[in-house]
């Protein structure tokens, strides 16, 4: 799996670039949110937390629901995996409580997932 790291930070650089030019902001939010998955992948934790929470911001400004459950459930797994997992299993519980109100069971049980790990 390691060895395949230099091919998808390639890959994700030159969606995002794509998605720049983009008028779509769900595809650049998505492809936002995996770049903070593969940087925690690349042990680089502290940059995959400042995009996962620019990507939280912006989908919370925008009033992107779904998407802002994902950008959540990435933030709380960075935190989980970084040096604070107190505050990612917090984030990770508010999480799979909203989501499971609004009817998204698949992200609460993502949520519940992480946080017992």
């Amino acid at each position: 799996q390691q060895a395949k790291l230099p091919d998808a930070q390639k890959t994700i650089a030159d969606a995002l670039k794509l998605a720049a030019k983009s008028q779509d902001v769900t595809v650049r939010l998505a492809l936002t949110i995996s770049n903070a998955y593969l940087r925690t992948a690349l042990h680089d934790v502290a940059s995959a937390q400042r995009i996962a929470l620019d990507a939280l911001a912006e989908t919370t400004k925008l009033g992107y629901g779904p998407m802002e459950f994902e950008a959540s459930l990435a933030l709380g797994t960075i935190e989980m995996q970084g040096n604070n997992p107190a505050a990612g299993c917090d984030r990770l519980a508010r999480l799979e409580k909203a989501a499971r109100s609004k009817g998204f069971e698949l992200i609460a049980r993502k949520s519940a997932l992480q946080r017992n790990q």
